[in-house]
């Protein structure tokens, strides 16, 4: 998978336009994240058999469940009334792909549409994939938004999410509904940044929230994923929010 992710690195690189370059970096951070949690290429037991929160988000095996080919489909948003703050507000088509192994003995190899207007760009691909790498796509695009805002390191941000998810994660079962049916879920919330020892330099981003909603009845487990920062007072609302859904439909 090394030899294939270099190669598309490179093009894109000499490309030197700055699109392209943006989605070296997204390329690359993936697959950091991919070899920092790990779970998306380690089979853990299914959602109805797993405990915690890293289990249900990047280690249940959703994908190795699916055949091939298989698209699995969200809608990407990005919204806020303050675009000086936080950027302009843009809508994304985003395309899970899940087609057969390139490699003997793999079971699929994984790939990432993004589109937005006219553009349309392909990550991956990942190799043996058992987790959702949706996942990691909207938390390193989520963090890359904020340290352009706030400053810090990606090994900083990675690792407090990170933690986040293994030791202060609150999982809630619910229900969500897909085609007319009501299918068990479960959301998991976490507060990754209010407790930081440095936490005067994020300022309004303090309390931003992560919420994340898994389904073991939908293609992929992962129903949704959200972000938002809430105002400091009840009057300012919510300041921004990046949202990932499920669309059964498309």
């Amino acid at each position: 998978m090394w030899g294939f992710l270099k190669g598309t690195i490179c093009q894109l690189w000499k490309s030197k336009k700055p699109i392209a370059l943006y989605f070296v970096c997204l390329l690359v951070a993936i697959f950091i994240l991919l070899i920092i949690f790990g779970g998306l290429f380690k089979e853990k037991p299914a959602i109805q058999k797993a405990q915690s929160a890293t289990d249900l988000i990047f280690s249940a095996p959703y994908l190795k469940k699916l055949g091939h080919p298989a698209e699995v489909d969200y809608s990407y948003q990005h919204t806020t009334d303050k675009p000086k703050d936080f950027g302009a507000d843009f809508d994304e088509e985003v395309t899970i792909q899940v087609n057969p192994p390139t490699r003997e003995g793999g079971f699929n190899s994984v790939g990432i549409a993004l589109k937005r207007d006219a553009r349309e760009r392909i990550l991956g691909p990942f190799e043996n994939t058992n987790g959702n790498p949706v996942v990691m796509m909207f938390l390193e695009r989520d963090l890359t938004q904020m340290r352009s805002r706030v400053g810090g390191t990606p090994v900083y941000f990675r690792n407090t999410i990170r933690r986040a998810f293994r030791d202060s994660a609150k999982l809630e079962e619910i229900s969500v509904e897909v085609k007319g049916v009501d299918l068990p879920a479960t959301k998991i919330t976490i507060h990754p940044f209010v407790d930081e020892k440095n936490v005067g330099r994020f300022g309004k981003f303090r309390g931003k929230v992560f919420e994340t909603i898994v389904a073991d009845g939908i293609p992929g487990g992962i129903y949704s994923m959200r972000s938002f920062v809430p105002g400091e007072t009840e009057a300012e609302g919510v300041l921004v929010t990046n949202e990932l859904l499920y669309q059964p439909d498309k």
